[in-house]
């Protein structure tokens, strides 16, 4: 007990003292690009690009060191509990997909079929492991895919469930990249280790990602080693790196998601659904999970193979209940698509999911006019597909809510040259510099901000005046960001009010979330602060409120 408390104040030190570095380097780089905003002259604003990437440089060293500090803390203090690895790695690739720059790289998830879904063991670990391994592989890959990939451990006997009650797994992050040369694959999992010359961009972290990761499956029993050339079959890419590593858990028994599926979707099972992408890793990934719910998939490549397939079905009386249709189809535009085929007379009954870019304008418009019936952002999920058909395939006369997330549904939602309403905001910031920078951010957007140092003033300016939204700052110097949203929300209900809050953090992970949801914190912003983001928070906050879709 002594030890884990020891571990405890350890990690809890040294996430405060992350956040205060955090919040001046936040700063440094906020201050700079509003600089860069008004920079005329190409000589001072190449100085200043410098300072930026810079700085950006230096946080992103600070979460390795951070990460490397708290492994003992992840090692010693067992967190045993029955979690499901379809979702854990589906909300992963979620968050790992938003915070990929580059426009021309992938993060996907490939379960193979076999792998159980419930098991029991130490999901922080294992969302540490590859949390490291996935943002080590982005560095080192320019354009293509970094997969996460999950099959039976073959030498094992994993994933089968028998008398022994465990589950051996093989866990692999493939990245499309220039590959590393054998004559490495030792060492970079040394501490600090960089190798400068398997990427043109110089890297920006430590070199402590492969080390962490390394230590931790360690921890776990496992063994972690690195394939490169890529050889083995089952690699999804084919060319690259595969950094592979094994993990045991326990089955859980106690709970079975495909029967569960099974009994929900019945009236839905032996369902025909037709996957129109030119992307065949897609198409595999789609139809292995189709198939485990005892969907009958196919997948097709092109428009005329989609429309050719559609009226075949429906014309032999076998037809298509579902067509899923990647909106980004390079021959023939999803979108384009989807409207030949609601204007077909043959195939009218069949339901269109679009998949969608994060970024994808159009959407909303094509499903509010019925040319679409539902949709869904990439990366798919396992249970974000399971809710959609649920939605559209058992759900009669009622229109399918959106699958979206809040930034998402905030970009939809109001129409191009709408202007969107201007704020009251409170905000909590005890830095002077990072409050400045706050402030100057939202008032560039038009809203109206009174700042706050500390938990006891807001809560005095709260009694005061109303606003329309709290942003606050956890880490506070007398009562913390927590504290002062639950006694917020104390107020309130007392009062009949409800106003939003969004809190200013470092890095959440799900203790993170659920101490957020329990003080009543509707949302955050991680640090550094990203324009962008703050725009698409604030996009839902300050909508001109419309209809609900149905």
């Amino acid at each position: 007990m002594n030890d884990q408390r020891y571990h405890t104040d350890q990690r809890d030190t040294v996430e405060h003292v992350s956040h205060r570095v955090r919040t001046h380097m936040t700063t440094i780089i906020g201050m700079t690009e509003l600089v860069l905003e008004s920079a005329g002259d190409a000589k001072h604003a190449d100085y200043l690009n410098i300072v930026r990437r810079s700085g950006t440089s230096l946080l992103t060293m600070l979460d390795d060191i951070m990460d490397y500090l708290k492994t003992d803390s992840y090692i010693d203090i067992e967190n045993v509990s029955t979690f499901s690895l379809r979702d854990l790695l589906g909300e992963m690739v979620k968050k790992l997909s938003a915070e990929v720059a580059n426009p021309h790289l992938e993060v996907a998830c490939h379960i193979m079929p076999g792998v159980v879904d419930f098991v029991r063991g130490d999901a922080n670990i294992l969302r540490r492991i590859i949390w490291n391994l996935v943002n080590n592989a982005i560095k080192f890959t320019a354009e293509g895919r970094v997969v996460i990939q999950v099959a039976t451990n073959e030498n094992n006997d994993a994933g089968r469930r028998d008398l022994s009650d465990t589950c051996n797994l093989c866990f692999s992050v493939i990245d499309s990249g220039s590959g590393i040369p054998p004559q490495l694959h030792a060492k970079v999992f040394q501490p600090f280790y960089q190798n400068y010359q398997l990427t043109d961009v110089e890297p920006s972290g430590t070199g402590l990602g492969l080390t962490i990761a390394s230590r931790l499956v360690e921890s776990i029993g496992g063994r972690i080693w690195i394939e490169s050339p890529i050889q083995s079959a089952g690699c999804i890419v084919a060319s690259g790196t595969a950094v592979h590593f094994t993990a045991r858990f326990q089955n859980s028994h106690d709970i079975d998601m495909t029967s569960t599926i099974t009994a929900e979707m019945a009236r839905i099972s032996e369902s025909r659904v037709l996957i129109v992408d030119d992307d065949p890793l897609n198409r595999q990934i789609l139809a292995e999970i189709l198939s485990s719910w005892k969907m009958n998939p196919r997948g097709v490549e092109s428009a005329a193979a989609a429309l050719e397939e559609l009226e075949y079905g429906a014309s032999s009386g076998k037809p298509y209940q579902l067509a899923f249709i990647d909106s980004t189809h390079t021959a023939t535009g999803g979108y384009r698509l989807a409207k030949e085929i609601k204007h077909s007379g043959t195939v009218q009954s069949t339901k269109l999911l679009m998949m969608t870019d994060a970024d994808d304008k159009q959407v909303l418009r094509y499903y509010q006019s019925g040319i679409i019936d539902g949709h869904i952002r990439k990366p798919l999920t396992h249970a974000e597909l399971y809710r959609l058909f649920k939605n559209v395939l058992t759900t009669s006369g009622r229109r399918p809510t959106s699958n979206f997330n809040r930034n998402d549904a905030a970009l939809a939602s109001v129409p191009a040259g709408l202007p969107r309403q201007p704020l009251r905001i409170l905000l909590v910031e005890d830095n002077r510099f990072h409050q400045k920078l706050t402030a100057t951010l939202l008032e560039k957007e038009g809203h109206t901000v009174t700042s706050a140092c500390d938990g006891t003033s807001a809560l005095e300016l709260l009694e005061e005046t109303t606003f329309n939204l709290i942003i606050m700052d956890i880490c506070l110097p007398d009562i913390d960001g927590l504290e002062t949203a639950a006694a917020v929300r104390k107020r309130e209900l007392l009062a009949g009010q409800y106003t939003p809050i969004v809190a200013f953090t470092v890095r959440v992970n799900e203790d993170v979330e659920r101490r957020f949801c329990e003080a009543g914190i509707d949302d955050y912003v991680s640090k550094p602060i990203k324009i962008d983001e703050l725009r698409m928070m604030l996009s839902d906050i300050a909508a001109p409120k419309a209809s609900p879709v149905l």
